[in-house]
């Protein structure tokens, strides 16, 4: 009995250990799994909320600038320079002394034809008391009235030959006076072209270049579609009405040219082989900082208060051909929506297909899928001051109702060529 209850005391004992063991092995394996993950944390995003703002629209056209009048200096004699009294470059006055060709000849030339002409007078002098004597001849009837008659005409070549002595000594007064070259008008001169004791040839050689300083013209070019669609918005009297609005330059570099300019005219035809139309301002240009051939922008203001839903640039994206942005609901989830895409205001874009207070993507656009949750945090923006951005093409004015930014005043959807308003950036 005392060796029964052992052996059952053993093996429960045993029994126990092997329980004891398998729990721990079990407890072992269970601290080896991995823990169970949450959800991935939220993509932090900058938003916008999209905003309607009041703006100014201007139509922009690039050109280049040209003198009022510009002249060439060449001479009317031959003649070798003898000298030359401006500096170039340097600003001239009307009636100014250039050049002085060698007169010595025409000095000659002159006195030549005077002497010839005195001559002449003493000729005709002559004739006529030989026609006075054969007068008297004649009524005492000694002499024929042919004789007479040749008298007559002599007296007639004598005269003749005065007139034709009298143009020679104006001509070649006027030749000496042509060896002094004067400034035609007044402006700034280029440089010379011919040294002293330069050959100079009459009517070929040219000597310099004037331009006049003030003012200043800008020619550019309107396409045949943005002339007809100022036509419409301004109405008949487009031409005068447009001329009384403000267009400013901005020159190579982003420089904005301090006066304000206003159109002078339209050409009066559109050239057939561009299909577009000239156009002209003028420039105050007191204190000659414009110079001839300068390329520059010319920024016409079309609508001084233009209100719009604007954007910026960088929340838009194009996938083929279609513009679509992100947009951020309440719980902060992504949603993908299109957009047609309006004019461009520096970094602004007008649109259509978002509506003021939506809250809009502007950073990380490549890390965004539809659906996905998002911790957004709201940023200002407001529209930069551009002006010294780059514009390739004229432009047309906004529609008459001022509420939709993406229609011309025909009707028709607006393109990047066609519109453009202040500040507008070269690239998207």
């Amino acid at each position: 009995m005392r060796g029964d209850s052992g052996a059952r005391r053993l093996w429960r004992g045993m029994a126990v250990c092997l329980l004891l063991a398998g729990a721990m092995f079990l407890a072992g394996c269970g601290d080896s799994s991995p823990p169970a993950q949450g959800p991935p944390p939220a993509l932090p995003v900058n938003v916008i909320t999209a905003q309607k703002m009041t703006v100014p629209i201007y139509g922009e056209a690039v050109g280049n600038t040209q003198a009022v009048e510009t002249v060439e200096i060449r001479s009317r004699v031959n003649g070798h320079m003898l000298r030359r009294d401006f500096g170039d470059g340097s600003l001239v006055k009307k009636d100014q002394l250039l050049f002085l060709i060698d007169p010595d000849q025409y000095q000659q030339d002159l006195s030549k034809a005077k002497a010839q002409y005195e001559y002449s007078q003493v000729s005709l002098e002559l004739a006529r008391k030989e026609t006075q004597r054969y007068a008297t001849l004649l009524r005492q009837a000694m002499i024929s009235q042919e004789e007479f008659d040749l008298k007559q005409i002599k007296e007639q070549e004598a005269e003749a030959n005065v007139l034709v002595n009298a143009a020679s000594v104006n001509l070649a007064q006027l030749q000496l006076r042509h060896t002094r070259i004067t400034s035609p008008i007044d402006g700034r001169i280029g440089f010379a072209l011919v040294d002293q004791g330069g050959l100079v040839t009459a009517g070929s050689t040219l000597l310099a270049k004037i331009s006049t300083v003030d003012p200043m013209h800008f020619f550019f070019y309107l396409s045949e579609e943005d002339y007809l669609n100022l036509s419409a918005h301004f109405g008949d009297d487009f031409q005068e009405v447009f001329k009384t609005l403000d267009i400013r330059l901005t020159l190579a570099g982003g420089l904005i040219y301090d006066h304000t300019g206003h159109l002078d005219m339209f050409d009066r035809e559109v050239d057939p082989k561009t299909g577009s139309i000239a156009a002209r301002a003028v420039f105050p240009n007191p204190d000659g900082m414009l110079r001839p051939g300068m390329f520059g922008r010319a920024r016409i203001t079309l609508e001084k208060e233009w209100e719009t839903l604007l954007i910026p640039q960088v929340a838009i994206m194009d996938t083929l051909g279609r513009k679509s942005v992100f947009v951020v609901d309440d719980q902060g989830l992504i949603a993908s929506r299109g957009v047609e895409v309006g004019m461009r205001l520096g970094n602004l874009r007008a649109v259509r297909g978002v509506e003021p207070g939506d809250r809009v993507a502007v950073d990380n656009l490549q890390k965004l899928r539809p659906g996905a949750h998002v911790a957004p945090t709201v940023v200002p923006y407001e529209l930069e001051d551009t002006e010294e951005t780059s514009v390739e093409t004229p432009a047309a004015p906004p529609t008459t109702s001022p509420t939709d930014p993406l229609t011309d005043p025909a009707g028709s959807p607006v393109s990047d060529a066609t519109v453009k308003p202040a500040d507008s950036p070269a690239g998207e």
